[in-house]
C-alpha cells in the first residue's frame, strides 16, 4: 500500500526481447512521489537524437491516473477515458491575457476558428497571445473523420461571400504577422471551396500586406488540379495539407473517400503548380494505434514528396464517440522523432502549438 499523498508506480526495466524473470514480474509496486517522478522525466538531459527513449508513461487499468513506466517498444493501452499526463495539461485563460478580447472580436465578426470548432485545449494559450486559426466555408464538414470534433453533415448554406473581408479585417485588428486559414471539407461545392480560399487570400493581402499567409486545405476531392491552380495563383506563403496518420490507419480513420498516396500527390503537385518557392507542410497525429516505425516511414514519405515542414502531435479524444486514444506519447519520443527526421530542412527546430485540426498536441516543426 502506498504512502498517503503518493501515487504507486512500477518500474519495468528495458529487457529487449527477453522476458523478465518471474521474481521481477511479481515484484510489488514501489511508491514514488509525483515530485520524484517529475524529476525523473526532467528534460535537462534529453535522449540523444536517433535513439529510442527507454520509457513512456501509460495509464493503468483503473483509468484514474498514470500508473507505471513502460518500455516504449511495448504496447501502451489506455483506459476508456484516461486522465491527461502532466505534460498535456494546460492553464485556463488569465484575466490579463488577450483571450477575451480575441473572443469578442471573432464572435463579433461572426467568424469561425478551428480553435473552437475542434475543441482545442490550447485555445487559452493561443488566444491569450492574440493569435487564432481561422476556419472558413462554414462550420459543417462533409466528411466524418473518426478523430475530429468538427460537426459533420450536409451544409445548409453556401459560402458567405463577405467572410473573406471580415476575416481580413479581423486579422488586421489582431495585428497578426502570420495568418493561418483552414476550412471544413465542402464536397457539396463544384470547386470544393477553392474559390473561397482564393478570395480569402486576396482579401488578406489587401488588408494585411506584410503578413505571411498559411492555408491548411482539404483534399479538394475530384477537383484537385483545378483547385491547386486557383488557390496557388494567389501565392500563399505556406501550403499545408495534413496527411493525419500512417498508411495502415489512413482509410480506417479518415474514410473510404480519402487516399494516403493522393495526399502525398497533392503536396508534391502543389510545388509544381505554384511556379514560385511555396513552402509545403503536413501534420501527423500520434496515439491512434500507429507504431513509431510507421511514423518515421510516413515522415520519409512526406520528405520524398518534397514536404518542407512536418508537425507531429498527440491525439486527444474529443468525445466518447470518437476513436479511442491508444497511447500517451512522452516528450522524449517527440525528441526521438525529431532526431530521426530524414534530410532536415532547417538549421534549428522549434515547438509550436498554435494551430492544428486537433490542437492540444505537443508538436515540433523540422
Amino acid at each position: 500500500m502506498g504512502c498517503p499523498g503518493r501515487s504507486t508506480f512500477r518500474l519495468i526495466p528495458r529487457s529487449g526481447n527477453r522476458r523478465l524473470p518471474s521474481k521481477l514480474q511479481n515484484a510489488p509496486s514501489v511508491p514514488v512521489s509525483r515530485q520524484r517522478l517529475a524529476r525523473a522525466f526532467s528534460t535537462n538531459q534529453p535522449s540523444p537524437p536517433g535513439r529510442r527513449p527507454n520509457f513512456v508513461l501509460s495509464s493503468g487499468a483503473s483509468g484514474t491516473t498514470i500508473h507505471r513506466l513502460t518500455d516504449v517498444q511495448k504496447s501502451l493501452p489506455v483506459a476508456e477515458r484516461p486522465r491527461r499526463p502532466e505534460w498535456m495539461k494546460v492553464r485556463a485563460p488569465s484575466a490579463d491575457s488577450r483571450y477575451f478580447d480575441v473572443q469578442k472580436l471573432i464572435h463579433g465578426q461572426n467568424l469561425h476558428t478551428i480553435c473552437e470548432e475542434a475543441r482545442c485545449p490550447n485555445i487559452a494559450e493561443c488566444w491569450g497571445r492574440g493569435t487564432a486559426t481561422f476556419q472558413i466555408l462554414g462550420e459543417t464538414c462533409t466528411r466524418a473523420c473518426r478523430y475530429c470534433y468538427v460537426h459533420s453533415g450536409k451544409p445548409e448554406h453556401p459560402p458567405d461571400p463577405l467572410e473573406p473581408l471580415r476575416l481580413a479585417h479581423t486579422a488586421a485588428q489582431m495585428g497578426l504577422k502570420h495568418v493561418v486559414v483552414t476550412s471544413v471539407d465542402r464536397d457539396d461545392l463544384p470547386d470544393k471551396g477553392a474559390g473561397h480560399y482564393a478570395a480569402t487570400i486576396r482579401a488578406l493581402k489587401a488588408k494585411v500586406p506584410r503578413a505571411s499567409i498559411e492555408i491548411l486545405t482539404p483534399d479538394f476531392l475530384g477537383y484537385e488540379e483545378e483547385a491547386l491552380e486557383v488557390v496557388l495563383a494567389e501565392r500563399p506563403d505556406v501550403f499545408n495539407h495534413n496527411i493525419e496518420t500512417v498508411r495502415r490507419l489512413h482509410r480506417k480513420m479518415r474514410g473510404a473517400k480519402v487516399d494516403y498516396d493522393k495526399a502525398l500527390w497533392l503536396l508534391a503537385r502543389a510545388k509544381e503548380v505554384a511556379g514560385y518557392p511555396v513552402m509545403t507542410k503536413s501534420g501527423i497525429i500520434v496515439g491512434l494505434g500507429e507504431t513509431n516505425d510507421e511514423v518515421v516511414e510516413t515522415m520519409r514519405d512526406l520528405r520524398a514528396h518534397g514536404v518542407d515542414v512536418v508537425t507531429i502531435g498527440q491525439y486527444l479524444q474529443p468525445s466518447a464517440k470518437h476513436a479511442k486514444i491508444d497511447r500517451w506519447v512522452h516528450p522524449d519520443e517527440f525528441r526521438w522523432f525529431r532526431g530521426t527526421r530524414p534530410n532536415p530542412v532547417a538549421a534549428q527546430s522549434r515547438t509550436r502549438r498554435k494551430e492544428g485540426r486537433l490542437g492540444g498536441r505537443p508538436s515540433f516543426v523540422s
